[in-house]
């Protein structure tokens, strides 16, 4: 037996030296799940936080709206319906703002994107 181990070492050497390699390479490089779960964690964090802005752009809009609405005069019913309409589209775009960026953040937060 340790005869035919001695004829075929180089053979074995090289065997055991590719499959070291190989679990090496697995152990240093990512595998394709892993980058999805990053992809997904990250996505999910952007889109969080460009949501997060967008609500605090809609907040300061409502606001300059608000202050549109009391300095304008009490007799343009005009402009002042105008501008209640602009705010109530405004905070509907806030809550769906809100919604989406709560939706990203649970996704990030439950480990949904580690189960993929």
């Amino acid at each position: 037996m340790l005869e035919k181990i001695i004829k075929y070492k180089e053979f074995i050497l090289i065997s055991v030296l590719f499959v070291s390699g190989g679990v090496w390479m697995y152990g240093i490089f990512a595998t394709k799940s892993y980058v999805q779960q990053v992809h997904c964690l990250v996505e999910a964090d952007i889109t969080a936080s460009l949501y997060q802005i967008q609500v605090k752009d809609i907040s300061k809009e409502i606001a300059q709206t608000s202050k549109e609405i009391a300095r304008t005069e009490e007799s343009d019913k005009e402009k002042i319906d105008y501008l209640l309409e602009r705010i109530d589209r405004l905070q509907r775009r806030m809550g769906t703002s809100v919604e989406e960026s709560e939706k990203a953040t649970k996704k990030v937060t439950s480990g949904e994107c580690l189960n993929l």
